[in-house]
């Protein structure tokens, strides 16, 4: 859908945006689908060539804005939710560490404990 975003806006592509606002009076986000560029980017160059004043001015921002508002919203919930199974999960494996330490250590004592209870044979040379 954006695949020109970071792309050098071309002179047919400035005159179709001048076109497509003034003239169809197309909102930002049709102009963007079209241009394969985002919203913003869109507000950003009506704003360069002198098409509008002031971001607010633009057809479809009031849209743009409460989307942007919403998905700020979203971000800080998945932010939230992630930190929140991120420690649930540290947790988990450090569990996981404890217990494989622990039957480790079991297994070394048991080892320990066999080794010093036989009596070591030496060869005599």
């Amino acid at each position: 859908m954006t695949s020109r975003v970071n792309k050098k806006w071309t002179v047919n592509e400035l005159l179709s945006l001048q076109r497509e606002y003034e003239l169809l009076e197309m909102d930002i986000f049709d102009i963007a689908l079209k241009h394969k560029r985002t919203p913003n980017a869109i507000l950003y160059k009506l704003n360069d060539e002198g098409l509008i004043d002031d971001f607010s001015e633009a057809r479809g921002y009031d849209k743009f804005y409460k989307q942007e508002e919403n998905i700020d919203d979203k971000l800080a919930s998945i932010t939230m939710t992630n930190e929140t199974m991120t420690n649930q999960s540290i947790m988990n494996r450090i569990s996981c560490l404890e217990d494989t330490m622990s039957s480790i250590k079991m297994v070394l004592d048991n080892i320990t404990s066999k080794l010093s209870s036989k009596p070591v044979r030496t060869r005599d040379f």
